[in-house]
């Protein structure tokens, strides 16, 4: 199987690595990349337009705050996408496990 982890900040990466580990305890190939939703629109369509075609079965989304990085994978691929809302500053992570939520 192969997984691609995306996360909107490099500060996320402490809290990703666990799941990295884990998905690789299970001969999960996993792809990782830091790239913002906000700051790097270009490069995040073009990393799902390859994923799109390179076997990647599932997307993991790792973001904080607005957490707009799930929604603007999912509207470029019709692989799964997992949102895992991060804990922010002010909200303790509410904000972004509002914004990910499915209506």
């Amino acid at each position: 199987m192969k997984a691609s982890i995306i996360m909107g900040s490099t500060s996320d990466l402490a809290k990703v690595e666990p799941a990295i580990e884990l998905l690789k305890s299970f001969d999960v190939n996993v792809s990782v990349r830091c790239l913002s939703a906000h700051r790097a629109a270009a490069q995040l369509s073009a990393y799902i337009k390859e994923i799109n075609e390179d076997g990647t079965e599932v997307v993991i989304t790792a973001a904080g705050m607005a957490a707009a990085l799930p929604g603007v994978v999912a509207s470029q691929t019709v692989l799964p996408v997992i949102g895992v809302p991060l804990s922010g500053s002010v909200l303790d992570g509410q904000d972004a496990l509002y914004s990910i939520q499915d209506a």
